[in-house]
């Protein structure tokens, strides 16, 4: 089992988001590596658009030529000591969408090697799920590390993602996490996509002003957008004519 130089974990609960930037640990005996990304995938109609939670990283398995088809990419976690701390499970968050998806399946190592433990195989639809696993079940024996294995499908549209992974109490407290939301949780330990915001309020104000110089003119359009959440700001400016709207 290749834990030599590993952290132990040994404080709960952990969570990583791959925010700070740091991915898991890639094996190097298989067909290539994990990758952290921000944003949309390479390719259409698979992979996810963005992270969990809106506007950070995740960790994912590119399919486009030449990893397809039927490749294996594995990465793994430090180490975990549970031996003080029963009662804990891993979560994580796992978005698979395409429809030619393979698998992803999930490994724990510890003294009696690799096992695996569970895999959501096809194509999952465009959205992020959440997977619990209670440890305690699994009978592990010593220290532990978790290990996700994606395998490609037969065409390029087979992109495999994971966010917010987690090891800590049993019974975590799923909700919205973000502060600005409507139905923030302060108790909440793991994100459950659900967070709302109030309407936005539109064009408080607004104003057309135009100007000309000779054969030229233009129209100049200031307004005072509704600032109570960051959802209203004004991402497209679309202008139309005869033609029809371009932005």
């Amino acid at each position: 089992i290749p834990f030599l130089g590993y952290a132990q974990i040994n404080t709960f609960p952990w969570t990583h988001n791959f925010d700070n930037g740091v991915g898991l640990t890639n094996w190097t005996s298989d067909d290539g590596d994990w990758l952290i990304w921000t944003g949309a995938t390479y390719s259409n109609n698979t992979g996810p658009s963005d992270d969990m939670n809106g506007g950070g990283n995740y960790w994912y398995v590119e399919a486009s030529s030449p990893n397809y088809p039927n490749n294996y990419f594995v990465c793994q976690t430090d180490t975990f000591d549970i031996s003080s701390t029963p009662g804990q499970i891993l979560s994580f968050w796992y978005h698979m969408y395409g429809n030619t998806m393979g698998e992803l399946n999930i490994w724990i190592g510890d003294d009696n090697g690799w096992t695996k433990i569970d895999d959501i195989v096809g194509d999952q639809g465009d959205e992020w799920h959440i997977k619990y696993i209670e440890l305690d079940s699994l009978g592990i024996v010593g220290n532990f590390a978790i290990g996700f294995e994606g395998k490609t499908g037969s065409s390029w549209a087979s992109d495999i993602a994971i966010d917010s992974l987690y090891v800590g109490a049993s019974y975590a407290t799923v909700g919205c996490m973000d502060p600005t939301a409507q139905n923030y949780d302060p108790t909440a330990t793991i994100d459950d996509n659900s967070c709302t915001w109030p309407p936005c309020g539109g064009f408080l104000n607004s104003n057309a002003y135009q100007m000309c110089w000779g054969n030229q003119a233009a129209i100049q359009f200031e307004w005072e957008s509704d600032t109570s959440n960051f959802q209203c700001d004004v991402i497209e400016i679309y202008v139309g004519d005869e033609n029809g709207w371009s932005f």
